[in-house]
């Protein structure tokens, strides 16, 4: 959630993220964006302005890039788990590749 309210701030097209017109975090905030936008499925966490605005890691930026590219949830294990599975998304969970063979050590 924070990657979707942040997308305007690290595309560089506003110095903070509440600032973009035209996505929900300013409309969240009470401004009025002209689109009707869903409510989200969670509340936004505490001092969620500033969690927004916060410069995001190198290790973290790589493993949002990883986890969007395999369709995966972000966040915390439990959540992540608990969602995968709420929502079909279990095989993403999945390592990658084939299953390895096991062989029977020889006696």
């Amino acid at each position: 959630m924070r990657y979707a309210d942040r997308n305007a701030l690290a595309a560089g097209l506003v110095r903070q993220a509440e600032e973009w017109k035209f996505g929900g975090l300013y409309n969240w905030l009470g401004g009025r964006c002209g689109i009707k936008l869903a409510k989200w499925p969670v509340p936004r966490l505490p001092n969620w302005l500033e969690r927004v605005n916060r410069v995001v890691s190198e290790k973290e930026e790589e493993q949002l890039k990883r986890r969007i590219a395999r369709g995966q949830p972000f966040g915390e294990p439990g959540w992540v788990e608990s969602t995968a599975r709420r929502t079909n998304l279990e095989p993403t969970l999945e390592k990658r590749g084939r299953r390895r063979k096991f062989t029977h050590a020889a006696n």
